[in-house]
C-alpha cells in the first residue's frame, strides 16, 4: 500500500465525507492526489453461473489483471454465494457513482470475455453500495424520522 487516505467509501456527497474524514482513514493503494476530483466507491458486481459452477480461487487477481490503467481499480473482494452466484466487490477511485458504475462494469465484462474459466458466468448488475455505517450516520440526524 502506497499511502493512508482520508476519503469516503460511500456515493454519499457531503456529510458522510465529513465525517468519514474527521472520524477514521481510508487505506488505499493509489498515491493520495488520485483522491482530488474523486472519491473511493464500493462497486458490488454480481455474476450468475450454472448452479455448480465455480469461481476460479484467482478470480481477483485476474479481474485486477483485466482492469486498464485510470479505471481506477484500487482493490477486489470476492463473495460466492450459494448456486452459482457470487459478488464482486470492487473499490474504484471515480468522480461520481456512475462513473464508478460504468468503469466497474467494463473492467467485468473485459475479464469475463477473456477469462475461459469464467465461460459459465455472466454479469447480472453493477450497482454502487452504500455501506450500513453510512445509511446509519445519515439517518441519524434526520429529523422526519422522529
Amino acid at each position: 500500500m502506497k499511502g493512508l487516505v482520508r476519503g469516503a467509501i460511500c456515493a454519499d456527497a457531503g456529510r458522510f465525507r465529513q465525517w468519514h474524514k474527521a472520524s477514521s482513514p481510508v487505506v488505499c493503494a493509489g498515491p493520495p492526489q488520485a483522491f482530488d476530483d474523486a472519491d473511493m466507491y464500493l462497486v458490488q458486481a454480481r455474476l450468475r453461473g450454472a448452479a455448480d459452477a465455480m469461481l476460479p480461487p484467482d478470480v481477483a487477481a485476474r479481474i485486477t489483471r483485466h482492469a486498464e490503467a485510470g479505471t481506477g481499480l484500487e482493490h477486489v473482494t470476492v463473495h460466492p454465494e450459494d448456486k452459482g452466484e457470487a459478488v464482486l466487490g470492487l473499490f474504484l477511485v471515480a468522480a461520481s457513482a456512475e462513473a464508478a458504475e460504468s468503469a466497474a462494469w467494463e473492467i467485468c465484462v473485459r475479464t469475463l470475455a477473456g477469462t475461459p474459466e469464467l465461460d459459465a458466468f455472466c454479469l447480472k448488475s453493477c450497482r454502487v453500495s452504500v455501506p450500513v455505517v453510512c445509511l446509519e450516520w445519515l439517518l441519524r440526524d434526520d429529523d422526519r424520522l422522529g
